[in-house]
C-alpha cells in the first residue's frame, strides 16, 4: 500500500483539479486524527475505500462509529472533535473550512491542558518507553550472550579436533578467526 495516498484530498486522488489550500486542510485533518486517535482515519480517500466510504456519502456517524468500536469500549471522542474532523475532511473542498473558519470550531477554543497535566502524560509515557527500551536492552544482551555461547563451543570443538588429529591447520585458523569474532562482539 503506497502511504502517500493515505494524506491526498478524494480530488487528488481521483486526479481532478485541485486547490492546494482546500487539500491542506483535508491533510490536516488526517494529521490530527493519527494525533488523537493514533491510526489512519482511511487508506485512500474514495468511496471504495472502507472507511472513506462513510465521509463519502455523508454517513460521519457510521464513520465514527467503526473507529471507536476499534479503540474499546472506554475510549469516546467528544462530539466537538468529532464535528472538526468531518469538516475537515469532507469529500468536498468547497464544504472543508478555512484557516479562519477553523478558529471558530468549539473544540479549537475548548479547554487547553494545564503544563502540569501535559508533564505527568508525558512523564507515563517516558517510563512507558524506558520500560519497553529496557526489556529490548535485556532481550538483546542475552541474544549476543547466547550467540558468545554458540561460537566459543563450536571453537571448542574445532580447538579438540586439530588437537586431537581430526582437525587440519586450517580449521585452528578458523578457530582463530571465531575468536575475533568472540572479541568483536564483546567490544560492540
Amino acid at each position: 500500500m503506497n502511504y502517500v495516498f493515505r494524506y491526498q484530498a478524494p480530488e487528488i486522488v481521483l486526479g481532478e483539479w485541485y486547490d492546494g489550500k482546500a487539500s491542506d486542510i483535508f491533510t490536516a485533518g488526517i494529521i490530527l486524527f493519527q494525533m488523537i486517535l493514533g491510526v489512519a482515519p482511511f487508506q485512500r480517500a474514495t468511496s471504495k475505500d472502507l472507511w472513506y466510504k462513510w465521509i463519502w456519502t455523508g454517513e460521519y456517524d457510521k464513520f465514527w462509529k467503526l473507529h471507536e468500536s476499534k479503540q474499546g469500549a472506554k475510549f469516546t471522542i467528544k462530539p466537538e472533535l468529532k464535528e472538526l474532523i468531518n469538516a475537515l475532511l469532507a469529500k468536498s473542498p468547497a464544504d472543508r473550512p478555512t484557516i479562519e473558519t477553523i478558529k471558530s470550531y468549539a473544540w479549537y477554543n475548548g479547554k487547553v491542558a494545564e503544563t502540569k497535566d501535559l508533564k505527568q502524560e508525558f512523564d507515563q509515557y517516558q517510563n512507558h518507553i524506558g520500560q519497553i527500551n529496557e526489556t529490548e536492552k535485556e532481550k538483546r544482551k542475552e541474544e549476543k550472550k547466547q550467540r558468545m555461547n554458540e561460537i566459543h563451543l563450536r571453537n571448542l570443538k574445532i580447538a579438540q579436533g586439530v588437537f586431537m588429529g581430526i582437525y587440519t591447520m586450517r580449521d585452528l585458523e578458523l578457530v582463530k578467526k571465531n575468536s575475533l569474532k568472540i572479541t568483536l562482539i564483546l567490544i560492540l
